[in-house]
């Protein structure tokens, strides 16, 4: 692989990651209304799409309200699963070797989702909750273990 393709990979991944982190910070810091807004309209178009899920839900004993928490939990996995994803990506392309990379883009990550918590506090109706930050740190880890082959082994093999 040529060094225009790693400059190329490199740059796309971090874009990628950036843009993510933005849209996760803007998320981070509505208020307790927007926040609310947005996972409600998710979990209300899920809810009314199938009667049949609806119904199993119900039968479960999981009430809309129920689903909506869930629907707000998910997302911080998800959130995390994809910063960790596209972290690793970018980190790859960016260092000589796997191991140094994997290092790096587990102690960003792993920051950037208690950071994450730490936002929440300063939005208004927000609040930072323990289970949530353990919940981001669960995103982390599965989004570094999908991508933790990602890449060359050594970009030193491209030297």
């Amino acid at each position: 692989m040529d060094r225009q393709k790693i400059r190329f990979k490199r740059a796309f991944w971090w874009t990628a990651f950036g843009l993510w982190l933005i849209l996760t910070v803007y998320l981070s810091s509505q208020n307790g209304s927007g926040s609310s807004d947005i996972s409600g309209w998710f979990a209300t178009k899920i809810w009314h799409a199938s009667n049949v899920l609806t119904r199993a839900l119900l039968d479960r004993g999981i009430s809309y309200v129920k689903f909506h928490f869930y629907i707000r939990k998910l997302a911080h996995f998800t959130v995390h699963l994809i910063l960790a994803f596209t972290a690793t990506h970018a980190a790859v392309w960016s260092f000589p070797s796997r191991k140094t990379a994997l290092r790096f883009a587990i102690a960003l990550t792993v920051f950037l989702a208690l950071f994450d918590e730490v936002i929440q506090v300063a939005a208004p109706g927000r609040a930072s909750v323990m289970f949530d930050g353990v919940i981001n740190i669960f995103g982390v880890m599965v989004g570094l273990l999908i991508s933790s082959r990602a890449g060359p082994e050594s970009l030193s093999e491209f030297s």
